[in-house]
């Protein structure tokens, strides 16, 4: 029995059969659903199809979209006996001579110049034979290495002490009456010291009192219900469909839309909880800025006196464009009005199921994941050469511990229909020392 194409194992040690691409890492790994196929060699040179949707055969039915291409390994690559490395292929040869061979290196790579300036050696697929491609490499020290041998992604963890769950908080108690003929409120707390400086005062209709977590419940509950529609219909859509990539790419999308929508909604949730926490004695609201245009994104925290104490304001783009790799989902610049410079939460914004990225830095020969203080440097790095301004505010408030580096994760009960919102998970990363400018309550220090 021979598989058509390159046979793989799953965590589950489920084996198929399917061609390759290469992964956001930069590694090679199966394309799901698998689109390969075993046959049966018979002595007399007859040959027939065996197993279903690209599995070995095995007495079971497969799912061929519940196979994780990640976490599932090249069949030569978990052979105790001989290293992949060193086993030859079709050719005769190893991939460690293929890649130590000059010529097999200038035929199957090219060589390319990024805008950095660094370089790397990327496979040329005109001269990729489907039955032995060449593996994808990183250039170290002016040499090519297996990337599948990269070091594992450093990680500095979550700050569990502020790490928590968020669930969602409608018709949320507390606040202050307000009269819509004076445009005040009238709440039974007091004011207290304010503590930020002095703040701005804004008369007439100042808020929108207590509803505004409401709104952005409605907003995240309509990504829900428009991601579990967009789930739907690629479950209805067969594998072998036209049309299954593009259902497939809009489950995707659907999912990274939702973990915006709740990191937009987490960061005001946070400020008025951190305003909330500092000063129990008053009462805060979040509205929209009253001279931004509509759809800015951009919000303030206000008192009940109608006093300003924060501006939010966006630094990432607003119109919906997808943020793409190498750059950071959501980066809010807050003003608390107190005289100092501005504070920075820069959000990971996470689906349900999305996985945090990696980045390989070839100039040190290590790998870091999503939030570690070298991931976020090499990303201000990048920034640098696009919008300096930003990279260099960015710089320095981690340099002052002004910057909180946060990953936020919508939760979603997908047990009942329709699907229910079940808050978010707030987790900032290790590695900043994230210092509030808020005094903390009851005096303490």
């Amino acid at each position: 029995m021979a598989p058509s194409k390159p046979a793989w194992t799953d965590a589950n040690g489920r084996v198929f059969s399917s061609d390759y691409e290469i992964g956001p890492d930069g590694r090679m790994r199966p394309r799901i659903p698998p689109d390969g196929e075993w046959s049966v060699h018979c002595p007399d040179g007859t040959s027939h199809h065996v197993g279903d949707d690209g599995f070995a055969p095995d007495g079971r039915h497969h799912d061929p979209h519940d196979v994780d291409a990640d976490s599932s390994r090249h069949r030569g690559e978990n052979d105790d006996d001989v290293d992949w490395r060193d086993r030859p292929g079709p050719d005769g040869r190893t991939p460690r001579q293929n890649l130590d061979d000059p010529e097999y290196v200038k035929k199957h790579y090219y060589l390319r110049t990024n805008a950095d300036g660094s370089q790397e050696l990327r496979i040329r697929h005109t001269a990729v034979d489907p039955q032995n491609p060449p593996h994808p490499v990183d250039l170290v020290d002016g040499k090519p290495v297996f990337k599948h041998d990269r070091p594992a992604a450093e990680s500095l963890g979550f700050d569990e002490s502020r790490s928590g769950s968020h669930p969602p908080q409608r018709g949320h108690e507390g606040a202050p009456e307000h009269d819509a003929g004076t445009g005040q409120h009238h709440d039974d707390h007091g004011t207290g010291e304010h503590g930020t400086g002095d703040p701005q005062h804004v008369s007439g209709p100042h808020s929108d009192t207590s509803n505004w977590r409401d709104k952005d419940y409605d907003a995240i509950d309509d990504k829900i219900a428009d991601r579990e529609a967009k789930k739907a219909e690629l479950a209805n859509t067969p594998a072998d469909s036209d049309d299954w990539t593009a259902a497939h790419n809009a489950k995707n999308d659907a999912s990274e839309v939702l973990g915006e929508e709740t990191s937009g909604h987490a960061v005001r949730d946070r400020l008025h909880r951190d305003f909330s926490d500092a000063y129990p004695d008053e009462h805060f609201d979040v509205r929209e800025h009253p001279d931004a245009p509509e759809g800015s994104h951009r919000y303030q925290i206000v008192d009940a006196d109608g006093n300003v104490r924060a501006d939010i304001t966006p630094r990432h783009p607003v119109d919906g464009a997808k943020p793409g790799p190498g750059n950071f989902d959501h980066i809010w610049e807050v003003d608390y009005r107190n005289g100092g410079e501005p504070h920075y939460i820069v959000h990971e914004a996470k689906g349900p199921g999305g996985k945090p990225s990696e980045r390989y830095l070839p100039e040190v020969a290590r790998t870091y994941k999503q939030g570690h203080p070298a991931y976020f440097d090499d990303i201000v790095k990048k920034m640098a050469r696009t919008d300096p301004e930003l990279a260099d505010a960015l710089e320095r408030a981690k340099l002052d511990k002004r910057l909180d580096y946060v990953e936020v994760r919508s939760l979603v009960d997908e047990s009942v229909t329709p699907h229910q919102n079940l808050g978010y998970d707030y987790k900032p990363y290790n590695g900043y020392d994230y210092q509030s400018p808020l005094r903390p309550a009851s005096g303490e220090e």
